[in-house]
């Protein structure tokens, strides 16, 4: 089923490399709110400007019949670890087969959720120019309390990430650094940065939320949250990136290779 829809997700991933006009025909059309059984969508530089039923007018523009092949959003990768080892060999040796892969499994965006941050400020660089192809990545940098010493070395180094130009700062938190992570939040909210906390423990979620981090990634897994805890979280309106998936290709990690351990599952 993947490459029913493959051609189609990925319109978007390919404007960074040169925008394009296109209108693609009789396609199923999925999206967060519309099934369309046979529509058209309508792309003028690089960018989707109608989704509708039926024919649309070319109007000069390329033409591709999805032959009734579905079509919808390309997935956001929320959380990965992309760049591992060294970030010159892995430019060298791996970064074009792996951008291919998720561009192929129908990724248009993926979030840094750690590593290197010179070697993903590189990969952002590589693929906007067009000088890689993969999807669009959203940068981060990290500033883990417990690596300063003073509220504002904390400070300098969230400054220093802002200049760099990172889009998120990345955070790992106990609750006894609670008061050096709310001073990290505090400047990056000043170079409007939000920053995401890596929270496995209930009591680091907790700390999270009340030094005011706008992100959280994981869920808790060595406890439950109480209702009092769960409650404090869905108040604080707190965006909650949840691990969802078990064994998941990581490069490195759980395997060797981009095939899952496990899916819909089923080993």
């Amino acid at each position: 089923m993947k490459h029913a829809w493959l051609g189609l997700a990925l319109v978007g991933a390919a404007a960074a490399a040169g925008a394009q006009d296109l209108v693609i025909t009789n396609a199923r059309i999925l999206d967060a709110s519309t099934d369309i059984a046979r529509g058209s969508i309508v792309i003028e530089d690089g960018r989707i400007v109608s989704v509708a039923a039926g024919a649309a007018t070319a109007g000069g523009r390329p033409t591709l019949d999805a032959g009734g092949r579905t079509a919808l959003p390309g997935y956001i990768d929320a959380h990965r670890h992309i760049i591992s080892g060294n970030a010159d060999e892995w430019f060298r040796e791996q970064s074009a087969a792996r951008m291919q892969e998720f561009l192929d499994a129908g990724f248009t965006t993926l979030m840094s959720g750690g590593g290197p941050m010179p070697g993903i400020m590189e990969l952002k660089r590589r693929i906007d120019s067009g000088e890689l192809k993969g999807p669009r990545v959203i940068t981060s940098g990290r500033a883990d309390p417990a690596s300063f010493k003073t509220a504002a070395e904390a400070r300098a180094h969230v400054r220093t990430l802002a200049a760099a130009g990172v889009e998120i700062v990345k955070a790992s938190v106990t609750p006894a650094e609670k008061e050096m992570l709310a001073a990290i939040v505090d400047e990056a909210r000043k170079h409007d940065l939000d920053v995401m906390v890596h929270a496995v423990t209930a009591p680091a979620m907790i700390a999270a939320v009340e030094a005011g981090a706008a992100k959280l990634v994981h869920t808790p897994h060595d406890s439950f949250l109480t209702n009092e805890q769960a409650k404090l979280v869905a108040e604080a309106g707190i965006e909650n990136l949840s691990t969802v998936g078990f064994a998941a290709p990581v490069f490195n990690v759980f395997n060797q290779d981009n095939v899952p351990t496990f899916r819909d599952g089923s080993p």
